[in-house]
């Protein structure tokens, strides 16, 4: 279903928050199913799994009766000056590109009178990329690059070919590892307890805090956990164990056509430093990707301006060279001087929490 030019009355938008989520939630969930740039985050799963403090709304856009485009958009509010900044992470949902640019002129008129900026990262990438960034761009918004700004590209591994050839097609030491992995005891369980899941999230945020990124929290671990057992197509949590401990594990979710990795730990103990714990839990991944008939297994990120001289990125492109981009992040000023005054502050804040954690480490 595309927009004629004599159709866009037909087009209509609306904005939707707490309890008015269910009467569309059957709606929003149809079109996140059936669109091929579907991300996690953008699903009604995440939202319910949402902290009760934190703020979300949709905005839902209609042709006719049919939803053909949606945002979940966070809110941070200021309540001192009765303003807020406004986050779209990797959306809108959309039915096909033409309902785009209206439903982003949407977004805007539906929080413009009381906002800061609004940030847009989309999860558009491949052939349509140039149409979206030119798309972005004509609505006034501008590229940025926010410290907590999502991956501009990642590495992704193609299943369409049988797990031998897959394997084939590794690295010859990143194979060598997986058999290693083996032949030390080293086992990857998929049917992991509550209470082996608790003690992962544990370790994973004591993992995260020592590097200076964010904690999965508890109730959304909680959340997740539930959503993971009881629909397998959500995504899949993997913990690789060695003599009846776990030293390592990885959560994947589903988005569309893929797994992406989204969260891991490594236990960063002097006798587990040379077990290769990451190569068979990524292994293990794939080959559940595979049997979940995905097309991509994506892992999750790569840092494009370091290479292969990163020691993460090097072991990414040990399973595939394929690199993936995605229009980068873009910001709108909702109010021209409180809008460049947040963005430079956040730029100060940002430049001296990295001379702090560098000091510190």
């Amino acid at each position: 279903m595309t927009i004629k030019k004599n159709d866009v009355k037909q087009i209509k938008s609306v904005l939707i928050k707490d309890n008015e989520i269910y009467k569309y939630q059957n709606d929003i969930f149809k079109l996140y199913s059936r669109t091929d740039y579907s991300h996690y985050m953008q699903s009604i799963e995440w939202f319910f799994c949402q902290n009760k403090n934190t703020s979300y709304f949709y905005i839902l856009t209609f042709y006719g009766n049919t939803l053909v485009a949606y945002s979940l958009i966070y809110i941070r509010n200021y309540k001192l000056i009765n303003k807020a900044k406004y986050f779209i992470s990797r959306g809108p949902i959309l039915e096909n590109k033409s309902y785009f640019k209206p439903h982003l002129e949407a977004v805007v008129s539906n929080i413009e009178k009381n906002g800061i900026y609004l940030r847009l990262t989309t999860y558009i990438h491949g052939k349509e990329y140039l149409f979206y960034k030119k798309e972005i761009e004509s609505c006034q918004f501008f590229s940025t690059q926010s410290d907590s700004s999502l991956y501009n590209s990642t590495v992704i591994l193609d299943l369409s070919d049988s797990l031998q050839t897959i394997r084939g097609n590794f690295r010859r030491s990143l194979k060598t590892q997986i058999n290693k992995a083996s032949k030390q005891s080293i086992y990857v369980d998929e049917d992991i307890s509550s209470h082996e899941y608790f003690r992962f999230v544990e370790l994973h945020n004591k993992f995260s805090m020592m590097r200076g990124f964010g904690e999965i929290e508890k109730n959304f671990a909680d959340c997740l956990f539930r959503k993971i057992k009881h629909n397998p197509q959500f995504g899949k949590v993997l913990l690789a164990k060695y003599e009846n401990e776990i030293v390592a594990g990885i959560i994947l979710l589903v988005s569309g056509n893929r797994a992406i990795y989204t969260w891991g730990y490594s236990s960063q103990d002097d006798k587990h430093n040379k077990l290769p714990l990451s190569h068979l839990l990524h292994w293990s991944g794939i080959q559940w990707a595979k049997n979940m008939n995905l097309k991509y297994y994506d892992f999750g990120g790569y840092w494009e301006e370091r290479g292969d001289n990163d020691p993460i990125n090097r072991f990414k492109t040990g399973f595939s060279k394929e690199i993936q981009c995605f229009v980068p992040e873009h910001t709108l000023y909702l109010s021209q001087s409180l809008g460049r005054l947040f963005y430079y502050l956040e730029k100060l804040k940002n430049t001296l929490d990295k001379i702090n954690f560098l000091q510190k480490n």
